[in-house]
């Protein structure tokens, strides 16, 4: 998804949700095939704050260790919910408070290899994405 599209991405998402969006996208470093705008996660709760939808991190504590869920899930999603709906006390309690970022909790390991593939110019970076996706698709780590 381009940079210039993000918007309007998020716009549809909310504008046809039930007040509820489990959102999954690529941080910076992450890599992947056709990943041309990988972005922190503050990016993109910034643009689901603009129509009143709340940043949760309910879901990845309870998967962040199930390797039979690929990587990209386990570390990125994140559930948003608007302003008018009542969430149940146990996602109330995931609240991820304004001012603080939402946190990074891939192992240190990925957080390294984020860092690495931030440093490669663009066409080797995709080249080593294309390499994996026909090569080594499983997407575990």
């Amino acid at each position: 998804l381009p940079h210039s599209a993000a918007d309007l991405f998020v716009d549809n998402l909310v504008r046809h949700s039930a007040g509820y969006i489990l959102f999954s996208a690529a941080p910076p470093g992450q890599g992947g095939e056709f990943h041309i705008n990988e972005q922190p996660y503050d990016y993109w709760r910034e643009k689901f704050a603009r129509h009143g939808f709340r940043a949760y991190d309910w879901i990845r504590p309870q998967i962040q260790t199930m390797t039979s869920i690929s990587f990209w899930y386990r570390y990125n999603l994140f559930l948003y919910a608007h302003e008018s709906v009542t969430v149940p006390k146990s996602i109330a309690n995931t609240a991820v408070p304004q001012g603080a970022p939402l946190p990074d909790i891939s192992p240190a390991s990925f957080r390294l290899r984020k860092a690495v593939v931030r440093m490669l110019p663009a066409q080797v970076r995709d080249g080593l994405a294309h390499f994996k996706a026909r090569y080594l698709p499983s997407g575990r780590w």
